[in-house]
């Protein structure tokens, strides 16, 4: 009789047990889902992209869809920015190898949820401080002090400085299709054709 008593005290509380805890996950439930999402607000979301569509411009109009050429002491490699639609700057960061490029490396710059324009720059996430068609400040999300200036020095130069470090000059080659085709002839003739703007 206590044998049966005690297995029917267990099942009990055992049962008591499970109900509060299964009440307590309701709750949890019905409590996250009283919590007050802020609506979007259409008006303010359309200012944004206004804003976010007129550093874009801007953008392209100091970067002009154009391939460059970095010469850092005696390492060259070169970055294509390319706009792909109104909220996207693909960045190709690469090198030439034997008259073709490699060690290619994609970056974006893009618009986020938030209507940020951000750049994920050497894996490190960029927020857009300021654009104009003569110069962009991007600065690091997470990591202090690491940002990104870009000049325009000439027509068909910028200054590229990232962080405390010297600026780099880029400097604007022919075309990428013709850059491309002329740097593979030149490495396989011996000849300088890419290398003519």
């Amino acid at each position: 009789m206590i044998k049966l008593f005690s297995k029917y005290i267990l099942t009990v509380s055992l049962l008591m047990s499970f109900a509060c805890n299964n009440n307590d996950a309701n709750q949890t439930a019905n409590d996250s889902a009283n919590v007050l999402i802020k609506p979007i607000n259409p008006i303010d979301d359309k200012i944004q992209k206004e804003s976010a569509l007129k550093q874009f411009d801007a953008l392209e109009k100091l970067l002009d869809n154009q391939n460059y050429r970095l010469v850092k002491n005696k390492d060259t490699s070169y970055i294509y920015f390319s706009r792909v639609n109104k909220f996207i700057i693909n960045t190709y960061q690469y090198k030439m190898i034997q008259g073709d490029s490699a060690q290619l490396k994609l970056d974006t710059i893009q618009l986020n949820a938030q209507n940020k324009v951000t750049w994920k720059w050497k894996d490190i996430l960029l927020g857009l401080s300021n654009a104009t068609e003569f110069a962009a400040k991007f600065e690091a999300v997470q990591v202090k002090k690491l940002s990104i200036q870009l000049n325009r020095q000439t027509s068909n130069t910028l200054l590229l400085k990232e962080g405390s470090s010297e600026p780099i000059q880029l400097r604007q080659t022919i075309t990428i299709s013709d850059f491309l085709v002329k740097s593979y002839y030149d490495f396989q003739h011996g000849t300088n054709l890419a290398s003519e703007k």
